[in-house]
């Protein structure tokens, strides 16, 4: 992304997704400004931690979605991440943190296995932020414009576009309050489907329409 200058076009997006403590401040030019959604390791947590009034203070708007395996995502006491997490929820109760759900988990065990041929458990692979991004954001937007995730031998112009078609469907949101479930209700496209993720606190979880980009 260094030297890119694509900073003005990825804040033109109606959305923008980066991964983990990927940085904005200081390379503004090259990656822009805005973040909407922020797809986070369990692994890198405790690098936001490190920096949390500029990650989970009051004026930021961005969605956090975590990912990890259950052990430490687990929510009966023994989970080190979802720990850590509900301490975040409670000092910044207007960050906006979600969870990935085990659903989704499963899930992204078995689209590798249709892309690969191989079970990821059995080969002894570990899927990556990158994975797990790109397959919520195919579920999100209808379009989404990827930068700096592939060596430019693969690609000259620096980023490519996925194309899906406008989904009118409605998925089923379901928002606990740190782990309880409280609601159910039906929203339409361009909410996080409830298979996906879990809230910290009770509240819907909402993204803006249009072109996606993922940084």
């Amino acid at each position: 992304m260094l030297g890119q200058q694509a900073g003005r076009v990825i804040d033109q997006s109606a959305c923008v997704w980066r991964m983990n403590n990927a940085p904005t401040a200081g390379f503004e030019t090259d990656v822009g400004t805005r973040t909407s959604v922020r797809v986070v390791s369990h692994t890198s947590v405790p690098l936001l931690q490190r920096k949390q009034q500029r990650y989970f203070g009051e004026a930021n708007e961005t969605v956090y979605v975590i990912w990890g395996p259950y052990r430490n995502m687990r929510r009966d006491g023994k989970g080190a991440t979802y720990n850590e997490l509900r301490k975040l929820a409670r000092n910044y109760p207007h960050a906006k943190i979600y969870v990935t759900t085990e659903e989704r988990m499963n899930y992204c065990d078995r689209v590798f296995k249709l892309e690969t041929g191989k079970d990821r458990v059995t080969s002894g692979t570990y899927l990556s932020t990158g994975w797990f991004t790109l397959l919520l954001a195919m579920d999100v937007c209808h379009k989404i414009h990827i930068f700096g995730m592939i060596n430019d031998t693969y690609c000259s112009n620096h980023w490519q576009v996925y194309t899906g078609q406008q989904d009118t469907k409605k998925f089923l949101i379901i928002t606990t309050k740190l782990g309880v479930e409280t609601s159910a209700r039906n929203t339409p496209f361009m909410k996080m489907p409830s298979t996906a993720v879990t809230d910290l606190l009770p509240r819907r979880l909402s993204l803006p329409s249009g072109p996606s980009t993922t940084t």
